[in-house]
């Protein structure tokens, strides 16, 4: 045995010097053992582990993106994934050990591979151009390389010395014998003929059978068998060992590359010459291709023309799994075009394929809704089906989105009512996903909306807004329409509360204190009572009165803190309710959602009776009589705040909920409750203007002749007489500001007794001159400039008197403090700086760009922050090579310089995913330390300068965040 072991030690080592030895000559002209060498070494060292790395960085990429089967889903999971920097270590592991077979292992045959993996790399790190380039060079480079290799060989066999041919020996001939004379031929005799020799028979020639043809028509299945056997038996047992060149697999994700970056003729035009001009393309390639055309089309949300080339992919496909995620979205884009039936179709096709859970239950109600919608089935049909899967325990998780189902088909029997009762089980059996809570109280809200509740409504709005994600199509608006539902119940809750305080001071004292007794007795009684049904409800989760201490145990899941969806959702719960709170004391202090009594603002006072935790009776007690307006002062400054909450709340229903008919009753319900009001020459020429928008003339005279009566010299009156009054008045407007830019032009031209004359002849020209104070002003400079210093004081003090609400005075006031300072004290004219718009810095995009961390805290420790960055590049950033470098900008403020990046675009790429990683600084807060991206240019201006707030302006100007 240990000479066998001897021999194969000998062997191995002769192996790797004869591969390693001459390695120019070998790259020129390899034998066969250094090439088989080079191959097993490159393909079972660096291109094995670098493929497993980029499994293993793919299947992280897939486990974290979640499907949100209410949109069309991605083909490619993790191309729907923003972020990528989780993969970042994975792919830079992929790039590392690919480049490393690419550069010791050159002769073999797994160096297109490596450029493969290093293509998929990038593109996965949502690096496209390098993606881009490394595929196209693939493209070009190795064309069939397996033919260039093949020719090369045979070129260096060709070259080869021969060999001289061996120097024969010269052998001496010996002299013959003389035969005897019986051997003797006779000879002869002259004149005598020769005997011709014996005819042969002619050989017949036997015809070759002519071979039929092997046209694929007329093969039959048997035959084509028969050749495929054959064709294996060439190939050989190992024939799948055999290296596979990668060029069209490469082409495939030079596609998907530019599919991703939006280049679409590109894409289309190779899929094109693919698929019309390259018959032998691999056939284990064609349901990838087809994969990726009805990806160009989805990506451009043309469905009508995806439908053809994923249904060539589900036919041809072997993978079961992708074949189900296809047919999956063929259904949701019958869905959306209305194709019920195709949909339907389709949909049973999904759950044939045994798909994961979420996908089979999803199906399942989409079936449920295209029943519905094609009337193939009663609603009572349908609804057992989804009582159906209520009852089936794997659901519970999905409770929420069943009732949700129901809550639709209720709505298209016009059940209003039962479909408000499902979308509340909806949001209550919810757990942990938290956009189909987010539906369900917006389908709540639009339902109040549209009946005119608008209290319940606005409500739902800022649950929806608890829960529902930025990135939804419709956030702006839903957030806009809570923000005025918001302004809405904001001024019913002023006008509800200061009536009832107004109601509250008329009374006697005696009965006012009794009443206040009586409130503060029942608050106490819902605090005990809430406090014994929140004790019950948790002890009564979390306790099984049949268990015993080993049940107990066995079941501690169950136990809130130690049961993550119940603790989800209990968060979810509190945050609804309570909002964003910080972990403080007395944390309740700050609620608003009771009754407000003791109120000193405009609705944004202390809340006594919800704040009353920590307060005696006694305390809350004379705290609510504090807020109750008392004497004529307060019960004035009372009705102010009633006047302009009902004025705003009228102008709300008319111009941002667009309901006239509310805006009337509000208008109306103000003058019945309040004749005589501030507001009163608006409101009458709102009702005027609104009943003649509905078409009542008798009720809009009714209000323009109050108008003309009561406020005849009002703006309202004048446009009830003129419509065209603003229109003029605004040509005057115009004509003014004219008149001012000429004057004005005219002090800086030196013209300055002209400038007096034009500011009394401004007097005389416009009436309502509402520029009085800058012609007031013009005409002290004026003075100062040809009078003497004494009459100049005196033009600055009338502008100072005359005007003391306009921003001349200030102005005016520097001059004269200027005027009167005394002798030898030097200006205190304030310094005007025009800082922050980032003059002398300039946009260079196509230089290095620096990251710049600077710290604005002096207690911040300088070298931990750097070795953090440091960390997270060598993660994250490692073939980057980025360079950490600390410098001192000012006093007190350090910087930490990470060098360098190529260009703006991968300088503001790395920004993001440094302002992304929340682990980075979590040590420090927001005030801390400022993050930019700087080019090197500027860089240097920076270090002159010293001003990073100047840079920080031109910064959030320039780069995006």
């Amino acid at each position: 045995m240990k000479v066998f072991r001897y021999i194969a030690v000998i062997i191995i080592l002769l192996t790797v010097v004869m591969a390693c030895s001459t390695k120019k000559k070998a790259r020129q002209h390899p034998s066969r053992l250094q090439e088989a060498y080079h191959n097993l070494t490159a393909r079972y060292n660096g291109y094995f582990h670098a493929k497993l790395k980029l499994k293993n960085g793919l299947k992280n990429l897939n486990t974290s993106h979640k499907d949100n089967y209410e949109e069309v889903l991605p083909i490619y999971p993790y191309s729907a994934i923003e972020d990528a920097s989780t993969a970042y270590p994975d792919m830079d592991e992929v790039i590392k050990k690919s480049s490393f077979v690419i550069q010791i292992h050159e002769i073999s045959k797994w160096v297109d591979d490596s450029y493969l993996l290093i293509g998929q790399a990038l593109y996965l790190k949502k690096e496209h151009d390098d993606a881009l380039a490394t595929f196209d060079y693939i493209n070009a480079e190795f064309k069939d390389i397996d033919k260039k290799r093949a020719k090369q060989r045979a070129k260096f066999k060709k070259k080869k010395k021969k060999r001289k041919p061996p120097k024969r020996k010269v052998v001496k001939r010996k002299k013959p014998k003389k035969k005897p004379a019986y051997k003797k031929k006779k000879r002869r005799k002259p004149g005598k003929k020769r005997k011709p020799p014996p005819k042969r028979k002619p050989v017949q020639k036997v015809k070759k059978p002519v071979p039929k043809s092997t046209s694929s028509a007329s093969k039959s299945k048997k035959e084509e068998e028969e050749e495929s056997e054959e064709a294996k038996e060439k190939k050989g047992f190992f024939h799948f060992l055999k290296h596979k060149p990668i060029r069209d697999e490469s082409v495939l994700w030079l596609i998907k590359t530019y599919i991703d970056m939006g280049k679409y003729e590109e894409s289309e035009a190779i899929i094109t010459v693919i698929k019309t001009e390259e018959p032998d393309f691999p056939e284990k390639l064609k349901p990838e291709l087809e994969v990726l055309h009805a990806y160009h089309f989805l990506k451009q949300e043309d469905y009508d023309n995806a439908i053809e080339p994923l249904q060539k992919a589900i036919e041809i496909t072997k993978n079961k799994k992708a074949r189900t995620r296809y047919q999956y979205i063929l259904a949701q884009i019958y869905q959306l075009q209305g194709n019920n039936v195709m949909a339907m179709e389709s949909f049973q096709q999904v759950l044939k394929g045994r798909p994961p859970y979420e996908m089979e239950f999803n199906a399942k109600i989409n079936i449920a809704k295209t029943y519905d919608s094609q009337g193939s089935a009663s609603t009572k049909e349908i609804m057992k089906i989804l009582e159906k899967m209520l009852k089936d325990e794997k659901n519970e998780d999905y409770f929420d989105q069943i009732y949700y189902t129901m809550a639709e088909i209720a709505l298209k029997e016009n059940d209003i009512e039962q479909a408000k009762e499902y979308l509340k089980k909806s949001v209550s059996t919810s757990r942990d996903n938290q956009k189909q809570k987010a539906l369900s109280y917006l389908k709540l809200a639009e339902l109040y909306y549209a009946e005119e509740q608008y209290i319940p409504a606005k409500s739902y709005y800022d649950s929806t807004m608890t829960f529902l994600p930025k990135d939804h199509e419709n956030y702006a608006s839903i957030e806009k329409r809570g923000g005025i539902l918001g302004e809405l119940v904001r001024n019913l809750d002023i006008i509800h509360r200061e009536d009832s305080l107004l109601k509250l001071a008329a009374m006697p004292k005696k009965q006012r204190e009794r009443l206040i007794d009586e409130l503060i007795a029942k608050k106490r009684e819902k605090e005990a009572e809430d406090s014994i049904n929140q004790d019950n409800a948790f002890f009564n989760q979390n306790q099984d009165s049949d268990s015993g201490v080993k049940k107990s145990i066995a079941s501690a899941s169950t136990w809130y803190f130690y049961n993550a969806s119940a603790k989800s959702s209990g968060f979810s719960e509190f945050k609804n309710v309570w909002g964003s709170r910080k972990l403080e004391d007395n944390w309740r202090r700050s609620d608003r959602s009771s009754f407000q009594f003791a109120n000193n603002g405009d609705g944004e006072g202390t809340d006594s009776l919800a704040a009353s935790g920590n307060m005696s009776d006694e305390e809350l007690k004379a705290e609510m009589l504090k807020g109750i307006p008392v004497g004529d002062e307060a019960t004035a400054a009372s009705r102010e705040k009633i006047f302009d909450a009902y004025y705003s709340l009228a102008n709300v229903y008319k111009d941002k909920l667009q309901n006239t008919p509310k805006a009337i009753e509000t208008f109306e319900e103000f003058l019945d409750k309040y004749p005589e009001n501030k507001y009163k020459k608006e409101v009458y020429y709102n009702l005027y203007l609104l009943y003649a928008k509905i078409g009542n003339s008798s009720k809009s005279n009714h209000y323009k002749n109050l108008l003309r009566n009561e406020e005849p010299e009002s703006l309202f009156a004048k446009l009830v007489d003129n419509p065209n009054y603003l229109d003029k008045n605004k040509k005057q407007e115009q004509d003014l500001h004219k008149f001012y830019a000429a004057t004005y032009d005219l002090y800086l031209n030196n013209n300055f007794e002209e400038v007096i004359r034009r500011k009394t002849k401004a007097d005389e020209l416009f009436k309502e001159n509402n520029l009085k104070p800058k012609f007031a002003f013009l005409e002290a400079l004026s003075i100062g400039k040809t009078q003497d210093k004494a009459a100049f004081k005196s033009a600055l003090e009338q502008v100072i008197n005359n005007y003391p609400e306009d921003e001349v005075k200030t102005k005016a006031q520097e001059i004269l403090s200027y005027l009167i300072r005394p002798s030898g004290q030097k200006s205190k004219l304030p310094e005007k700086m025009n800082r922050g718009n980032g003059g002398m810095f300039s946009m260079d995009e196509d230089i290095d760009h620096y990251i710049i961390v600077l710290l604005l805290n002096p207690k911040i420790k300088l070298q931990d922050v750097m070795n953090e960055v440091s960390d997270y590049n060598s993660k994250f950033h490692r073939l980057k090579k980025l360079k950490i470098s600390k410098m001192v900008l000012a006093q007190s403020m350090n910087m930490i310089v990470i060098k360098k990046l190529d260009n703006k675009q991968k300088g503001e790429a790395y920004y993001k995913d440094v302002k992304n990683n929340k682990d980075l600084f979590k040590k420090m807060t927001s005030k801390d330390y400022e993050l930019f991206a700087i080019s090197s240019k500027n860089y240097n201006t920076l270090l002159k300068n010293k001003d990073p707030q100047q840079y920080l302006q031109f910064f959030r100007n320039n780069y995006q965040h």
